[in-house]
Order: C-alpha cells, then structure tokens, then sequence
C-alpha cells in the first residue's frame, strides 16, 4: 500500500481497509525504509486509538519486527537477498523477527513407529497443545505448553522425545540412511541430526560422529 491509498483510507474512515493495511505491513516490515514506516504507522496511528482498535499493537509489531531485522549484519542480509526469490524476500526476512517455536522429534528408536499416536495422545492429556509437521510425521510444534514444563516430563526425561530445531531435521531425511549403513558425520556436535540419523538406520549399522572439540 501507499501513502495516497492510506490517506484515501483514513478520509474515508474506512477501519477495515487500514487494520487489513496494517496486517500487509507485517509483511514487508523488513524491507521498509524507515521514515516510510514511520509515516504510514503516524497516519493509520493517528485516526484509530479507540479502546476497540488493535492497530496500535499491530503496529507495534510492524515496527519491533523491522528493527529486528534490520539488526541482522548487512553482508548477510546481502547475501541472503541474492538466495531468497524477491517475491519471497518479506516473508522469509521476517522469519528473523519472530520468535522460533519449540519443536521436537519422536525417538523412534526407543519409541517404534506405531508409538506415535499413542505418544501424543499422553502429551495432549498433559495438557501441551502439539500441531503436526506435514513433511515429518514424527516431528510436532509445541504450540500450548512450556519448553522447560515439557523437559520435566518423563517422556523426555526417557528419551523418548528429543528437542530439536526443525532445519536441523532435514538434513538427516535428505541423507535418507539405511539400516545397516555406515555413516561418517564430520561435524556431528551437539548430535542432533546424528542422533536422528541413527534413528532412520532403525539403530542397526555404524555411524562414525566426529568433531573438532
């Protein structure tokens, strides 16, 4: 949106077309200039401030995620604009800006592969709200409960769920190892894909984990 469309917006008391304005700024947050940012959050800022009104926490967001990203180093955000498609670029620098859920894998080499369901069965009745990952069946987003609550848990206390970032995941399904395979990991600290590779080899075969400390 541009500055006439919001002025347009606000002289028409058109509520609707500024919060739906200001949910698009959450967008492109990052990609900003600042006084551009500045000047749409003054205006759409300045005619709503009535107790019914979300925009001022919605632009509070806009403009914490902005600061957020532009705080990344520039080589990097160089870098990663000549990776990231353009059409793509708001929404992945974005991702700098929030904050990472807490996601986790099942040990299937402790729990088996028909232990899911009932594994998450016993965590829901615990009281943690999971969502499912559509590429990985055996990996879940805590999206109601604490990270610290669920380490006390004996589910994790057994080992049979482990914490782990869902990037760090990858990897180890595109490795895609076989039970009975022999697997040099050269950079294997901490040993989170190393561990997750010995659970797709079904703990049967040699993996060699090295690390310079």
């Amino acid at each position: 949106s541009n500055l006439s469309e919001i002025d347009h917006a606000v002289a028409q008391r058109d509520r609707a077309k500024l919060v739906g304005i200001a949910h698009a700024l959450k967008g492109v947050a990052g990609n900003l200039a600042a006084q551009d940012l500045l000047e749409i959050t003054t205006k759409i800022n300045r005619e709503y401030r009535d107790a019914n009104c979300d925009l001022d926490a919605l632009l509070g967001e806009v403009l914490a995620m902005r600061s957020e990203v532009q705080k990344l180093p520039e080589l990097f955000l160089e870098r990663l604009r000549r990776i990231i498609p353009p059409q793509k670029w708001d929404a992945v620098a974005n991702t700098f800006a929030e904050p990472a859920p807490t996601t986790f894998r099942i040990n299937t080499v402790k729990v088996g592969a028909h232990g899911r369901a009932p594994l998450q069965e016993r965590l829901q009745h615990l009281g943690f709200g999971l969502e499912k990952i559509s590429w990985y069946p055996d990996a879940f987003i805590l999206r109601r409960g604490r990270l610290r609550d669920l380490q006390e848990t004996e589910i994790y206390k057994e080992g049979q769920i482990y914490v782990q970032s869902l990037s760090s995941m990858i990897p180890p399904l595109v490795l895609d190892p076989k039970p009975g395979e022999r697997i040099l990991d050269l950079t294997a600290a901490p040993g989170s894909k190393t561990t997750k590779i010995a659970c797709l080899m079904k703990g049967k075969g040699e993996i060699v984990a090295n690390d310079n400390n």
